[in-house]
């Protein structure tokens, strides 16, 4: 895994996130997760059992999760130069993903 990873912590109302894929070097997950501290234990991967309804996130084969749980299969895959957006309303509960650029 390469990754990036980052702190932003938002209670309610609704952020938006944009990621590029400038260079792939295996699996990908793009998404956001509800750890409830800083020092709770996160496993190596969202596609584990233990972050159902605490990780939602796409794959770089297109998959939507909630944690181990494929809930949508676009069949859209991830390359490098394409541009992933993520938007988060706290409020409503609900996490949207979209390709906002392919290469």
């Amino acid at each position: 895994w390469q990754s990036a990873d980052g702190g932003l912590e938002v209670e309610s109302g609704m952020r938006r996130f944009r990621f590029t894929l400038s260079r792939l070097t295996g699996a990908v997950q793009i998404g956001v997760s509800a750890a409830r501290g800083r020092s709770d234990e996160i496993p190596d991967t969202w596609n584990d059992p233990a972050m159902v309804d605490r990780a939602w996130f796409m794959t770089g084969s297109g998959n939507l999760h909630n944690g181990s749980i494929r809930v949508f299969q676009t069949g859209k895959k991830l390359r490098e130069g394409d541009v992933v957006g993520v938007e988060v309303r706290l409020d409503e509960a609900e996490v949207t993903f979209r390709k906002l650029h392919s290469s």
